[in-house]
Parts: C-alpha cells; sequence; structure tokens
C-alpha cells in the first residue's frame, strides 16, 4: 500500500477505518504517520490516557542545521475518552496532567496537516521545549485545553486551524516567537474545568480562548 500511495517507507499509513488503542502510541521522530483523510481514519484511545507520544529520534544528528528532514502526521484524527461527550455536558472533574492527544517534549520539525483531535481531559497538543512546528488545517476541539506551549518552546506556526468546545483554547506558558496566522479560536466553554467559588462569585476556570 505504501508503495502504491507513493509514501516512503519510514511512514505508517493507516486506511480508512477505525482503528482502537488501549494505551499510548510511542513514535520516533522521521517516521510519518498518515492516514487517508481525517474524516475517515481514526485513531481512538478508549482508556484515560495520552494518545500518540513523539520522541526525538537519537539516531538523527543534534544540530538544527544538519536535521533538516521534518517529520509529518496528516489526514487522521486522534480521539480520546470523551470524543461522544457533548463538549458543555458534565464531566469528572480530574487534574490528570497524562490524558494529551499529542505529546511532544524536545522534539523538532513536525508538520501536522489536516489532522483532528478531540476527546482528551488535559490537551489536544502538548509541546514542551519544541521548535520548528507546523499546524495546518487541524480541528482541535472538545478538550480541557486546545493546544499548550510551554517550556521555552519557540516557533510553532499554526495557519487556518479551528481551535473551539476546549475549555481554554490556546495555553502559552514561559514560550516566545509561536504564531496563529488566519485561526479561528472561539467558544472555548467545554466543561472539563470547574467554575471557581470566590466569596459569592463563581469565576469560571473555562471561556479562555488565550491564556
Amino acid at each position: 500500500k505504501l508503495k502504491e500511495e507513493g509514501i516512503k517507507s519510514q511512514s505508517i499509513y493507516f486506511p480508512k477505518g477505525v482503528y482502537v488503542s488501549n494505551r499510548s502510541l510511542i513514535f520516533p521522530t522521521g517516521v510519518d504517520l498518515i492516514g487517508e483523510s481525517q474524516s475517515s481514519t481514526e485513531i481512538f484511545f478508549k482508556n484515560i490516557t495520552n494518545g500518540i507520544v513523539l520522541k526525538q529520534n537519537k539516531d538523527l544528528p543534534n544540530d538544527f542545521e544538519q536535521n533538516s528532514e521534518y517529520s509529518s502526521i496528516k489526514d487522521i484524527s486522534i480521539k480520546g475518552h470523551y470524543k461522544d461527550t457533548y463538549y458543555v455536558a458534565g464531566k469528572p472533574q480530574n487534574n490528570n496532567l497524562d490524558c494529551n492527544g499529542i505529546v511532544m517534549s524536545k522534539v523538532l520539525k513536525v508538520n501536522f496537516t489536516n489532522i483532528s483531535i478531540a476527546g482528551f481531559e488535559s490537551s489536544g497538543i502538548l509541546f514542551s521545549e519544541c521548535y520548528y512546528i507546523n499546524l495546518n488545517n487541524c480541528y482541535i476541539f472538545n478538550n480541557k485545553i486546545g493546544v499548550v506551549i510551554s517550556n521555552v518552546s519557540t516557533t510553532i506556526l499554526a495557519t487556518n486551524c479551528e481551535i473551539r468546545w476546549n475549555s481554554i483554547g490556546v495555553m502559552i506558558d514561559n514560550s516566545f516567537s509561536n504564531k496563529f496566522i488566519n485561526c479561528l479560536i472561539e467558544t472555548n466553554i467545554a466543561t472539563y474545568n470547574p467554575p471557581v467559588e470566590v466569596d459569592v462569585d463563581v469565576i469560571p476556570k473555562r471561556g479562555a480562548g488565550v491564556g
């Protein structure tokens, strides 16, 4: 199938269908994950766990100039435990930090194209100390936080993406030089986060587009 589709040999191709996993899937950079389309290829993580974990391939050069090739994830939907739960429906109020659709730590040069991520009670995508990342035509919805950019992550570029129906759309912490161009970030009022009572007022911990 890979040869028929003209896809390089270090790619993993997911034909049309729903693929169910009980645990996280760990891949090194340098391996492309390619589906048939965002609407027809789904990887479903039915337990409350991280979904796809990308780790920097230790065999690649550490020098940014030498490591010129980008890894790619495209044409796939990544769904978590709450994928079919309405975004404002009641959910258990947990502080689980290990339920992200995609987790990347100290990873560079990855392209995300035409993917959707939904149903994770930590975040859709977690970037920690990551560089040179591109998101294009991605739909990130119904997660606790849509996108987390943290720990001096830089040069993350999102274009033509929709980030909606999360509790918080985008959370940026101790990071810089990241851009969102022509992206729709709206209606982030999902009920993963509880309201916090202060005196007689109720201040919601949800409803923020960018935090």
